[in-house]
This record gives structure tokens, sequence and C-alpha cells, in this order.
């Protein structure tokens, strides 16, 4: 649970969490003030946050810091045959 005036976003494929218990998500109600739904992967839900922010250059730079790591790791681990 988080305080009424913190902002809510989920990122998903479909439309979840709108039970009716007093807390569910208001998405496209008439009376929401803080929950809002994107509709797609977590991938392109967050590269869209990130451009929304300003933030989409150092998201990239963080991603392609990962794979360089990631591959530089996996190379390192080939039989030398290979």
């Amino acid at each position: 649970e988080c305080r009424q005036e913190v902002p809510r976003l989920l990122i998903n494929m479909t439309s979840v969490g709108k039970k009716s218990h007093h807390d569910h998500l208001k998405y496209g109600e008439p009376n929401n003030i803080r929950d809002i739904f994107y509709k797609g992967t977590c991938d392109n839900g967050v590269i869209e946050l990130c451009k929304l922010l300003g933030w989409e250059n150092e998201l990239m730079a963080m991603v392609n810091s990962e794979y360089e790591r990631l591959e530089k790791n996996q190379t390192s681990k080939k039989p030398e045959n290979q």
C-alpha cells in the first residue's frame, strides 16, 4: 500500500487490478487522480516513461553497458577450441 497522493503506473499487456476492493486501481474511472495504465510490454513501457522524463539516453547507456558486460562474460566462458 502507499499514500493516496502517490501516483501508480501499471505496465501490462492486459488490464488488471480493477477488482472492487477499496484500494483497486482506478484508471479509466472519472474520479481517478493517480492511476495510469500503459498497455504494452514492460520494456516498451519503461522506454516510453524514460523518454517522457528525459532519461532515454541514460537508460540506453545502461542497457548497452549491461549487454557488453554479458557478452564479455559469455565470451570468456567459451572453451578455447570454439
